[in-house]
C-alpha cells in the first residue's frame, strides 16, 4: 500500500518528479531470516541538503499515516487484489507455492496461513489500527533501522579501469 498504485503515499515522490523510480528490491522482503522493508528512490537529488529534506518529508508522510491511517479505498483495494490474486487459478501453481513457502520456512511461520486467505483477510480486516500501528512499531519506534543516502560517482568506472 505503501509503493503500488497512483493513490500510494510514497508513490507521490515518483509524481511530482523527486525521484524517477523505486530503489532495486524496494518494499518488505521475507526471503532472509532479518527480513527488511526497504524504502528507496533512485535519481534523487545529489545535494546533501535535498536529500536530507526528502527524509524529513518521508518521515513526515510516515508519522501522519501512524496517527491517520491509510485511505480506506486504498485498503480495500489492495485487500481485493490479494484475495483475486490468492484465489486466481494459474497454471504455475506449484511453483508459486513453493516459491511462497521458502520464506515461511525460514522464518519457522506456520505454512498453513498460505491456504487460508479468507481467514488472513478477514484478520487484517478486523484490526481497525493495524497499519499505523506497524507504522509505528517499525517505521518510527524502530532503533535498528540502517539509513544510506548515496550518490553516484561520474568517474566510478574509469577508476576501476585505470587500476587494472
Amino acid at each position: 500500500m505503501l509503493h503500488e498504485t497512483p493513490d500510494s503515499p510514497l508513490f507521490q515522490f515518483l509524481h511530482r518528479g523527486i525521484a524517477s523510480s523505486y530503489c532495486p528490491s524496494y518494499g518488505y522482503d521475507i526471503s532472509t531470516i532479518q527480513s527488511t522493508f526497504t524504502i528507496g528512490f533512485t535519481n534523487l537529488s545529489s545535494k546533501y541538503k535535498e536529500m536530507l529534506e526528502i527524509e524529513s518529508e518521508l518521515n513526515s508522510m510516515l508519522h501522519g499515516l501512524s496517527q491517520d491511517g491509510f485511505d480506506k479505498n486504498l485498503i480495500e483495494g489492495a485487500l481485493h487484489h490479494l484475495e483475486s490474486e490468492g484465489k486466481k487459478q494459474k497454471k504455475d501453481f506449484g511453483i508459486t507455492l513453493l516459491h511462497d513457502i521458502i520464506p515461511l520456512l525460514t522464518n519457522n511461520i506456520d505454512l498453513s496461513i498460505i491456504f487460508d486467505i479468507n481467514q488472513q483477510l478477514l484478520t487484517i480486516k478486523n484490526q481497525k489500527d493495524l497499519f499505523p500501528t506497524l507504522i509505528k512499531r517499525f517505521f518510527l519506534s524502530n532503533q535498528d533501522g540502517v539509513r544510506v543516502l548515496m550518490s553516484p560517482y561520474k568517474y566510478f568506472i574509469d577508476d576501476i579501469l585505470d587500476s587494472e
